[in-house]
C-alpha cells in the first residue's frame, strides 16, 4: 500500500487500488483512494488517503467465483447446462455446460442464431413450447435433438424451462440425454429380440416370483392354459390345474430357488382337461445383484415318446411297427444289460449302417449314465438323465464306425421292462436329440444376461 501512495506522490496522480494487509486479528482487505489537496492556485496543501475495510465484499466474490467453478464442474460431469432468454433484447446466454452441449462459445449471442441449433423437424414443437410458457403459463418439458455448431454431431436433448414474467426472461436447464437415450434404444432392441426368440420357440416358457406367482409367459403356453399371455401375470399353478399338481409344481420351485441349481423334471401336466407328460428345466431366475429372485422354467410335451414307451410295453405287435417306425431312437437290452437290436432311428442318430456294429455293448459300463441314475437302474428302477455324445470321441476310441462328426446333446429314457412283478428281463432305451432345444435354453440365459447388463448400464448413465 505505501508504495502505490509514494507512486501516487511522485506522479502527482490519483491512486485508487485494493490490498491486502496482515494484521494481528488476521488478514483483511482494504480498498484505498489516495487524492492531494491543492488550493485554487495548485498549491500543495496536504494529501487525503481513504481507505475502507472491503474484506467481507472480498470474501463474497471470492465465494461466488468458487460457486461458479462448481456449477461448471458439475454441469460438465453431468452432460448438463443452463441458460437465459431475455425477451426484451433477444439475447440468449448460455453457460459454460450449456456452451459445450450446443458447440457454442459460453456466454451472450442471439435468440436467432440459437433457433437454427435444434433440427428443423423439432423447430414448431420448441417455438410452440416457449410461447405456451410466455403466454399460457403451461409446463416447459420437452425432449428434441440438436446439431452441434461445432462438430455437426446429431444429439438428444432433455430441456426444461420457467417464466420470469416480471423481469421478461425465460430461465432453462438442458441435458445431453444422447448416451441414455442410445442405452434405451439398445435394451428396447433387445427386448424385441428377446420377446421374439421366446415366442418363436416350440417351447413352453414361464417366469414366476419367489412366492411362485407368474409374472410372464410366452404365446405356446398361454395358449395351452386358454389365455392370452398378458392374463397370467399375477396367477398361480392353483388357478389352472388341481391342488395336487400345483403343490407339487410349487416343491419344484422352491428347491430350484433354495439350491440355486437347475433342475429336470418329468411330471404330469393338462391341457384342457386332458392329461399330458412333459420334460421341465427350471433354472434359478436372478436380479442385477446375483440375488435369486425366481424360477424360470421352459418345458416339452413328451406325452408321445410316454405313449409310446406304453404301446412298446403292452403289444408286442404294435411294438414292433413302432420300433420301426418310431422317430425316436430306440435301443434294446437283454436282462444282463447287453445291447440286442436298435431301431432305424437309433441308427440314424449315431450315425451306423446296423445294429450289428453295436451289438454287445454293455448298458452297465455306459460312462454317460450319472452314477446315482445308474444306482436306480440296478434296483430296477426307470432312470431319464441328459448328456453330450461326442462322436469325435467315439472314432478316437475306435468304439464303432459312425458317420457322424461333432457333438450332440441327448435325452435318454431307460425302462426296465418285466411281466407282472417278476424280475427285469429286457431294457428299453430311448433316446431324443435334444441338440436345439439346448440351444434355446442357452440363447434364452444369455439374452437374458445382455438385458441385465443393459439395464445396470442404462442405471449408470441415468446417474451420471
Amino acid at each position: 500500500m505505501l508504495e502505490r501512495i509514494k507512486m501516487a506522490v511522485d506522479f502527482d496522480t490519483i491512486q485508487e487500488f485494493d490490498d491486502q494487509i496482515f494484521l494481528p486479528d488476521g488478514a483483511k482487505w482494504f480498498h484505498t483512494i489516495y487524492t492531494r489537496i491543492q488550493d485554487s492556485d495548485t498549491k500543495l496543501l496536504g494529501n487525503q488517503v481513504i481507505s475502507t475495510d472491503i474484506t467481507e465484499q472480498k470474501t463474497n466474490e471470492d465465494e461466488l467465483r468458487q460457486n461458479e467453478l462448481r456449477l461448471s464442474r458439475a454441469e460438465l460431469a453431468s452432460n448438463s447446462g443452463n441458460w437465459e432468454l431475455h425477451l426484451d433484447t433477444g439475447k440468449m446466454i448460455g453457460s459454460v455446460g450449456a456452451a459445450k452441449i450446443y458447440g457454442v462459445p459460453p456466454g451472450e449471442f442471439e435468440y436467432d442464431y440459437a433457433q437454427n441449433i435444434p433440427l428443423p423437424e423439432y423447430r414448431p414443437l420448441l417455438d410452440t413450447a416457449i410461447k405456451n410458457l410466455i403466454n399460457g403459463n403451461k409446463s416447459y418439458q420437452l425432449e428434441f435433438k440438436i446439431k452441434s455448431a461445432d462438430n455437426g454431431k446429431i444429439k438428444d436433448i432433455q430441456s426444461v424451462a420457467t417464466f420470469d414474467r416480471k423481469n421478461r426472461i425465460v430461465y432453462g436447464v438442458i441435458q445431453d440425454i444422447t448416451a441414455r437415450k442410445e442405452v434405451e434404444m439398445e435394451l428396447t432392441r433387445s427386448e424385441n429380440l428377446n420377446r421374439s426368440l421366446v415366442e418363436h420357440l416350440p417351447q413352453r416358457i414361464f417366469l414366476k416370483d419367489i412366492n411362485s406367482v407368474y409374472l410372464s409367459c410366452n404365446a405356446n403356453y398361454a395358449h395351452d392354459l386358454g389365455i392370452a399371455p398378458e392374463q397370467i401375470v399375477g396367477k398361480t399353478d392353483f388357478e389352472f390345474v388341481p391342488a395336487s399338481l400345483a403343490e407339487a409344481y410349487r416343491d419344484d420351485d422352491r428347491i430350484v430357488m433354495a439350491t440355486g441349481k437347475s433342475k429336470n423334471i418329468v411330471e404330469p401336466y393338462l391341457i384342457g382337461g386332458v392329461e399330458h407328460w412333459i420334460q421341465t428345466t427350471k433354472v434359478p431366475y436372478h436380479d442385477e445383484q446375483g440375488k435369486i429372485i425366481g424360477v424360470l422354467g421352459i418345458f416339452d410335451d413328451i406325452t408321445l415318446q410316454r405313449k409310446q414307451q406304453e404301446a412298446l410295453i403292452n403289444s408286442e405287435e404294435r411294438f414292433k411297427n413302432i420300433y420301426i417306425n418310431s422317430p425316436i431312437a430306440i435301443e434294446l437290452y437283454n436282462s444282463q444289460g447287453r445291447l440286442i437290436d436298435v431301431n432305424p432311428a437309433c441308427c440314424a442318430l449315431f450315425g451306423i449302417k446296423s445294429s450289428e456294429e453295436v451289438r454287445g455293448f454293455l448298458l452297465f459300463d455306459d460312462p454317460n449314465i450319472p452314477a446315482d441314475q445308474k444306482e436306480l437302474l440296478l434296483k430296477g428302477l426307470p432312470i431319464q438323465y441328459e448328456t453330450e455324445f461326442d462322436f469325435d470321441l467315439v472314432k478316437k476310441l475306435n468304439l464303432y464306425q459312425t458317420s457322424r462328426s461333432g457333438k450332440i446333446s441327448i435325452d435318454v429314457l431307460v425302462t426296465p421292462i418285466r411281466k407282472g412283478e417278476q424280475q427285469v428281463f429286457d431294457y428299453l432305451v430311448q433316446i431324443m436329440d435334444i441338440t436345439e432345444r439346448k440351444r434355446a435354453e442357452e440363447l434364452l440365459v444369455a439374452e437374458q444376461a445382455r438385458i441385465k447388463a443393459i439395464t445396470m448400464t442404462a442405471q449408470d448413465a441415468i446417474l451420471m
